[in-house]
C-alpha cells in the first residue's frame, strides 16, 4: 500500500510541477510570441529547398560508393572464380 500511495504522491507532485510550469510561460505572452513561436512556423522555401538538395547529394554520393562496392565486389568474385579453376587445373 505504501508503495501505491508514493506513486500516487509523487505522480502529483509531477503534475503539480508542469502545471505551474505552464501557468508561468501562458502569464508571460511575450516570452511565448519571442521564443515558442518562431520554432512552430514551417520553414522557408529556401530552406526547404537547400536541405532537400543537401539531401539528395548526400544520396547520389552513397548511391555511387554502393555501386563502386559492387564492382569491387564482382572483381573480386571474377578473381576468386579464376583462382580456384588454377587450383583445381593444377591439382
Amino acid at each position: 500500500m505504501a508503495v501505491v500511495s508514493g506513486g500516487v504522491v509523487y505522480g502529483l507532485t509531477a503534475l503539480a510541477r508542469v502545471s505551474l510550469l505552464l501557468l508561468r510561460l501562458l502569464e508571460s505572452q511575450a516570452d511565448i510570441q519571442k521564443y515558442l513561436v518562431p520554432h512552430l512556423q514551417p520553414p522557408s522555401t529556401t530552406a526547404f529547398q537547400q536541405t532537400s538538395a543537401e539531401i539528395t547529394s548526400q544520396y547520389d554520393e552513397a548511391a555511387k560508393l554502393l555501386q563502386e562496392l559492387q564492382e569491387q565486389t564482382t572483381q573480386l568474385q571474377t578473381t576468386l572464380d579464376g583462382d580456384r579453376y588454377v587450383t583445381s587445373s593444377l591439382l
